[in-house]
């Protein structure tokens, strides 16, 4: 393989590197510098750079002399002739290609061979895959993913209403159930009371405005779960039921508490007054009270509740 010979210009060491790397630049071995290779050969320097006379080892240490024997010391073998020719280095490995090309330096003043650190790896990897959004997309983005938010959010308001029974309060640890039985007296024992209404209210609620009350009244008829009185009551907190044909109702309120309970018979007339006391705090709830109870009998009471209860009406 033909080559090129010259001289390196910062420490005039000869050089000789293949032709093919003519032009470009390669790092000297000696002095470490960057060095432009020529187009061709150039007259290397007659002198050449000071050589370090190379120390001859030191001499064997001599087994002391005795009296009784003699060991001849080991022949000291010559120097090795030193010769004044200095051959041409070749820059080379374990192949024919000599110093590597040094390659341009980029913007970080790093050569191409050398491999960056990691951690500016990973810069470089991260600008290279980075997705640059202006910040008006990425508001618009997070006020629309709110308002999807907020639409699921009532949609399932919507669904959870039109599935959901009007007319029972969904049990939690804190309501209470209260069921039992109406019945009045005859000469002869008692009778179940079908189409008595039995309402529960809480002590500590009032409607804004008083209760209509055609709705309320006794009757065989059971009661309509979209009625806006009904509806209210149990907004309030209470509950409102008519006996079954077996006398039989069944309440649930959505809290534990101190609770009003008005009952008020289908099939047994009443036989006083209405007490103007009770009429007094049921008015509070109803506007009418005098036509809710009617000539019927009646029983307004005060009932704590906590979880599960058992009340047994029987009208005189």
């Amino acid at each position: 393989m033909s080559s090129v010979q010259f001289n390196c210009p910062h420490c005039d060491l000869a050089l000789r590197v293949p032709e093919r790397r003519a032009g470009t630049h390669v790092r000297c071995p000696s002095c470490k510098e960057t060095v432009l290779v020529p187009d061709s050969s150039q007259p290397l320097a007659s002198g050449t750079p000071p050589v370090a006379p190379v120390a001859a080892p030191p001499p064997p240490r001599l087994p002391k002399e005795d009296s009784h024997s003699h060991v001849p010391p080991p022949p000291v073998q010559p120097a090795a002739a030193e010769s004044n020719e200095l051959p041409l280095a070749k820059v080379s490995r374990a192949s024919d290609d000599p110093v590597e090309p040094i390659a341009d330096l980029d913007q970080h003043g790093r050569t191409d061979s050398a491999p960056p650190p990691s951690q500016d790896r990973l810069d470089k990897l991260g600008r290279q895959h980075r997705i640059n959004l202006p910040r008006s997309i990425i508001y618009t983005q997070a006020i629309l993913l709110g308002v999807v938010a907020m639409l699921g959010f009532m949609f399932g308001l919507l669904i959870g209403w039109s599935t959901s029974d009007p007319t029972m309060a969904r049990t939690t640890p804190q309501s209470a159930i209260v069921r039992g039985q109406v019945t009045y007296a005859q000469e002869n024992g008692s009778e179940v009371d079908p189409g008595a209404t039995v309402i529960l209210l809480p002590r500590s609620t009032f409607p804004s405005e008083k209760l209509p009350i055609d709705s309320l009244r006794p009757s065989d008829t059971e009661l309509a779960p979209d009625d806006p009185t009904v509806q209210e009551i149990r907004r309030m907190g209470g509950d409102v039921a008519r006996t079954g044909s077996n006398g039989q109702y069944h309440l649930r309120v959505p809290n534990k508490g101190s609770f009003y309970l008005l009952a008020i018979s289908n099939n047994h007339p009443r036989t006083g007054v209405i007490k103007a006391k009770d009429l007094g705090e049921i008015s509070r709830y109803f506007s009418g009270t005098s036509d809710l109870i009617g000539q019927q009998s009646y029983r307004w009471t005060k009932e704590a509740l906590k979880k599960e209860r058992t009340i047994v009406i029987l009208f005189p």
